[in-house]
């Protein structure tokens, strides 16, 4: 049985266990009553036989005995004396006397019945037969000792089984004439009764197997109907959740994509508007960057919320300061209200500790939506963030419930939509109007989801033009008292958590004030190794930080930023999360584990387009000094360099003089990007493999993005028409983009290239081994070579390869020999085409 077929019946499996239980142990207890039944019956009808006989013989001794005419059946009883023997009538008839004892044996060896008998006896009779037999004798000395009565059913007698009752016969008045040497009171003997229990026994056989078959009829209906029923909604359930995760899979990935495209627009814009000193292209590019960051707030409210929907585990614990942390939130906003002139504030009750363990990140996130909601829809009056204790801890816990009261003097929510602006893509009214308002209407849900993983709630109390209070509870554990460790947290902005949705991103940083203007870094440079192996991003970060003065060595790969690691002992090394041949974490255990000979606690930022609870705890275990989610502004960027930078040097006691990194050894060219700064040019030419590009603009006449989301790919095997009739090389876009024919001719020399060892790489993980094994592989290479082949507007290609990697991530495994195929088709018509342009 597979993990989900448990799942799915783990269940239902054991209620029927239940169920069934239940039933035998009804159906036990109504055989056991049955039984009850039969043997009380039996009881009733033997102890109303022995009353007839005992009245009888009270009657017979009342009147002295009784005289019947002798004859062969009732001859005079030879136990009495011999004068009380006999009587002669006057008729000449004799008569004989029948006392209580004669009477009784009298009538016993006259009944002929096959069902019922009885026998009088007694542990000393005078008549011999009369003496008891062995369960009788029992009977009688357990009748001496005070017992009442005998009921028994007892083992087959003669291939009979029979239930035998017994009472004691004791002295009266009226008996004492014929037992003189007894007194009143005491045990004569007693009358047996047996009764046949083969008619009973049976009735209550047949209806212990009509209760049975009732019984078992109720099982199998109960077993379909609860087992079923459990069944199918267990089923609906994984379905539901598998469907959930698809999508919070869809959105997480199609942010990724999304983020890879934006970091090269934001960077290469900031990169143009540096350099460019014509105030209509500062003006149109000033344009392009808020239009990007408006896009960037709606990708990173999409992830963030996909994120935290696929989040299992309950929020980390992290030691923090509280009040830091407020201050956090309320820094960035500042700024805003101070302009629309909001007064903003803190009111912190004093019996709130300062000292927390807990996720500040997701709580600055939460609490940043809410502020930065509050400051956006408040005109004029206040915004008050008020913190007060709901909850101390009690004895043997250390939950402490904490109240963040979010208080504004806005425009208030009517309460017909007081519920539903929690809800997924849902805004208010006033905020679908506003001008200001460039949220997707996650905000609010992605702080209510935060608030109940920390075991609390987010509410609303408001009234149109009075106002609004968001009430956000969550439960911290009290820190101990030892220093706040500064690892435990990623290092993001401040202003990060409230510019995704509902906040306010904090404000750029220019070039100029980010950088400055001479771009060959001074030869004592702190030297910095960037793993990244988009060469649009890579191009980005080495200018950015070469500009900002630091000595940038650039690899695409795994391998050659541990050569580089190895050779150059770095001041800080930046690396991308996803690297072709291996992980960015993997490189930053090698360095912590010591095992690349630079020293253990080197400064690691880790640059990531998504962040999945997985990957933030492996941050946390690796002592990640920081990481910054893509698109990377140039502000931020050489903010976080330089703080970075400036950490290590204060934690350090002696902080050792930065060498100049040696020459680069022969194969380093072929890789990576000499220093200092290498061209455009050189740094393109570091996409040693086939290059991971952002997604390209779509193809000339179309306005949409060309960029196919993988949820909505065609179900065909067949490329869809978009991708039948797009254009195999736009080398005009393809010129457009680049800026520079050089850079184009590198990067198509490295294009066809590589393209025989992808090709043969598509070829044996799609067309000729298409099993599930292999597609991650097959996901993988065709994600790289999409990438690649947008950058070059090889818009043909690009659409392919989006179906064939949509194909392999879904486990759709019935396609993806079609779309190998397809790819292979369109990568050859690509590689005419760019064999063309090179020979023009």
């Amino acid at each position: 049985m597979t993990p989900l077929s448990w799942r799915l019946w783990r269940l239902p499996l054991l209620l029927i266990v239940l169920w069934c239980s239940l039933l035998f142990a009804l159906y036990c207890r109504t055989v056991q009553r049955e039984d009850e039944y039969a043997t009380g019956l039996a009881r009733i009808q033997t102890e109303a036989f022995f009353s007839s006989i005992e009245h009888t013989r009270d009657w017979n001794a009342d009147n002295g005995g009784v005289w019947v005419r002798e004859t062969s059946v009732c001859p005079a009883n030879p136990w009495l004396p011999e004068e009380e023997r006999t009587l002669r009538a006057a008729d000449g008839t004799t008569l004989v006397k029948v006392n209580p004892a004669y009477m009784t044996r009298q009538i016993a060896e006259s009944f002929t019945s096959t069902l019922a008998g009885f026998r009088i006896s007694s542990l000393s009779p005078k008549r011999p037969g009369n003496r008891a037999d062995p369960w009788e004798t029992g009977a009688l000395l357990a009748f001496e000792e005070g017992r009442h009565d005998a009921f028994e059913l007892v083992e087959p007698r003669e291939g009979v089984t029979q239930y035998r009752y017994m009472a004691p016969l004791k002295a009266k008045e009226n008996c004492l004439q014929c037992h003189q040497d007894k007194k009143r009171g005491d045990v004569l003997g007693g009358i047996s009764v047996t009764l046949s229990a083969e008619p009973l026994l049976a009735a209550a056989s047949e209806r212990k197997r009509t209760t049975a078959q009732a019984f078992g009829l109720i099982g199998i209906v109960g077993m379909i109907g609860i087992g079923g029923a459990t069944f199918q909604i267990n089923r609906k359930k994984e379905l539901a959740e598998a469907a959930n995760r698809t999508k919070s899979a869809f959105l997480a990935n199609m942010t990724h994509d999304m983020r890879t495209p934006l970091t090269g627009i934001l960077g290469m814009s900031e990169l143009l508007e540096r350099e460019t000193r014509d105030s209509r292209h500062r003006y149109l590019l000033a344009n392009l960057r808020e239009a990007t960051d408006s896009l960037l707030h709606v990708v990173d409210g999409i992830m963030r919320y996909s994120l935290l929907e696929a989040e299992g585990q309950p929020a980390t614990a992290a030691p923090f300061s509280l009040r830091a942390e407020l201050e956090a939130c309320l820094s960035p906003l500042r700024p805003a209200c101070e302009s629309k002139g909001l007064q903003l504030s803190l009111a912190l009750d004093p019996s709130v500790p300062d000292r927390l363990a807990g996720d500040p990140f997701r709580l600055r996130q939460a609490l940043g939506n809410l502020l930065g909601n509050a400051v956006k829809f408040t005109a004029k009056g206040s915004v008050t963030l008020r913190v007060a204790v709901l909850e101390a801890p009690s004895k043997g816990t250390e939950g402490l419930l904490l109240s963040f009261q979010v208080i504004d003097t806005g425009v208030g929510i009517p309460q017909e939509e007081q519920e539903r602006i929690f809800e997924c893509f849902e805004q208010g009214k006033t905020a679908r109007q506003s001008e200001e308002s460039n949220g997707v209407g996650l905000g609010l849900a992605i702080a209510r989801g935060i608030a109940r993983r920390f075991g609390g709630d987010l509410t609303l109390s408001s009234r149109p033009g009075m106002g609004s209070v968001f009430t956000l509870t969550a439960v911290f554990r009290l820190a101990g008292e030892g220093p706040l460790g500064e690892a435990e947290e990623p290092a993001v902005p401040p202003g990060a958590a409230a510019g995704a949705e509902g906040g306010i991103p904090p404000a750029p940083v220019s070039p100029e004030e980010a950088a400055p203007p001479d771009a060959v870094p001074p030869a004592n440079a702190p030297r910095l190794v960037v793993a990244e192996d988009t060469a649009v991003t890579a191009l980005f970060l080495h200018e950015t930080l070469t500009h900002a003065g630091y000595a940038v060595h650039t690899a695409n790969r795994g391998e050659d930023a541990l050569f580089l690691i190895r050779k150059l002992c770095p001041d800080a090394v930046l690396l991308d999360m996803r690297l072709p041949d291996m992980s960015g974490l993997d490189i930053a255990q090698s360095i912590r584990s010591g095992g690349l000979g630079v020293p253990s606690e080197t400064p690691i930022l880790v640059l990531t387009a998504t962040l999945d609870p997985g990957d933030e705890n492996a941050l946390r275990r690796l002592h990640i000094d920081g990481w910054l989610l893509k698109p990377v502004q140039t502000g931020r960027l050489t903010q976080a360099v330089a703080d970075l930078l400036r950490r290590t040097e204060n934690a350090s006691d002696a902080a050792s003089p930065v060498q100049t990194p040696p020459a680069a050894a022969p194969h380093e060219t072929a890789d990576m990007p000499p220093s200092p700064a290498p061209t455009p040019e050189a740094v393109s030419a570091t996409a040693g493999r086939l290059p991971n590009a952002t997604a390209p603009r779509a193809p000339k006449g179309d306005k949409t993005n060309a960029e196919p989301l993988p949820s909505a790919a065609p179900q065909a095997a067949a490329p869809a028409p978009a991708a039948a009739h797009a254009e195999a090389f736009d080398a005009e876009a393809a010129l457009s983009d680049l800026g520079s024919s050089s850079l184009l001719a590198r990067l198509i020399g490295i294009f066809l290239s590589e393209a025989p060892n992808v090709r043969a790489s598509l070829a044996f993980f799609g067309e000729e081994s298409a099993d599930a094994g292999r597609l991650p592989e097959l996901r993988r290479h065709a994600h790289s070579l999409k990438n690649g082949a947008g950058m070059l507007h090889l818009e043909h290609l690009r659409l392919v390869c989006t179906e064939l990697e949509h194909a392999a991530a879904t486990d759709d495994a019935g396609r993806v020999p079609e779309l190998t195929r397809a790819a292979l088709d369109a990568l050859d018509r690509a590689v005419e085409a760019l064999q063309r342009q090179g020979g023009a």
